[in-house]
């Protein structure tokens, strides 16, 4: 699970540069990894649970897409790993995230 703070821009007629939209997620990715001694790779489908946030013409939708993710293990059990999520829901978010971890 992830907790992810996503935003975009509304554009009008009234106003061609946008209003904010501000949201809150938590990400439940579920993913197919594959590892080569300490490089893993893999993606699958996510579900966003809205938190909180703010988009001016509608309620907030449950965020869904694709996401796909590379990272590096380090014997001591310490990873980091870049991930890049697109959605396909009605706002389509789309985000490049960095995470860091610890196996047990």
């Amino acid at each position: 699970m992830e907790f992810v703070s996503k935003g975009a821009r509304e554009k009008n007629e009234y106003n061609p540069f946008g209003y904010p939209i501000a949201l809150e997620y938590l990400d439940i990715p579920v993913s197919i990894l594959y590892k080569t001694n300490h490089l893993v790779f893999g993606g699958g489908p996510f579900a966003g649970l809205p938190l909180k946030g703010r988009y001016e013409t509608f309620e907030q939708p449950i965020e869904y897409g694709i996401n796909a993710q590379v990272g590096y293990e380090l014997p001591i059990g310490a990873s980091v790993n870049v991930n890049y999520s697109y959605g396909f829901s009605k706002i389509g978010n789309r985000y490049l995230g960095i995470s860091l971890g610890y196996t047990f």
